[in-house]
């Protein structure tokens, strides 16, 4: 009875992401027709970390960086790598993906997670501040997840944020608890 369970479940295991699997080739069909588009390169490989393949990710991106090195595939290694827990290596991309171009939320915001890894705060505060400063859409929960790495280590960095943040995206109920919980009791 057991085996017959057993192979019965294989296939459920097997194939737990069918919609991914359907993406991802069809992605290597586009690159088989395509094979000098970066940006497939980069989606395919997005794909692959995502479905927890991180061999076929780094492969992948490193294909696209042979095409063109962009801040998006720095980005994407370095996400790789964070993922990897080798915050060092990860610092190494997403400080390139800067200095190609400044203005790379992704960038920022890589870096200043990268920072929060390696227990450099006060880089980690300027890159989260740049990250909101850059990005045309702020999300909520990297705001909070930003508040929540500074104030340990700088209670008043971390008002300032998620003050800043509320008054750029009006009262975000994640942000307006985070700030009830910061300030000081009268």
């Amino acid at each position: 009875m057991r085996r017959i369970c057993l192979l019965w479940a294989f296939p459920l295991v097997t194939f737990a992401h069918p919609a991914l699997e359907t993406r991802i080739s069809d992605l290597s069909g586009a690159i088989n027709l395509s094979p000098d588009s970066a940006g497939l390169y980069v989606r395919r490989g997005l794909l692959h970390a995502r479905h927890g393949d991180r061999y076929l990710a780094k492969q992948d991106f490193e294909a696209a960086q042979v095409l063109t090195d962009s801040p998006e595939v720095q980005v994407a290694l370095g996400n790789l790598y964070l993922s990897e827990d080798d915050p060092e290596r990860a610092s190494e991309y997403f400080a390139e993906a800067i200095k190609m171009s400044d203005e790379y939320p992704s960038a920022w915001l890589g870096q200043a997670k990268t920072a929060v890894a390696l227990g450099a705060y006060e880089f980690a505060l300027v890159s989260y501040r740049t990250y909101f400063q850059v990005t045309d859409n702020p999300q909520p929960g990297y705001l909070a997840a930003a508040v929540r790495d500074i104030a340990p280590y700088n209670r008043e960095a971390a008002i300032a944020l998620v003050n800043d943040a509320l008054e750029r995206l009006g009262p975000v109920p994640a942000l307006t608890k985070l700030a009830e919980k910061l300030s000081p009791v009268h």
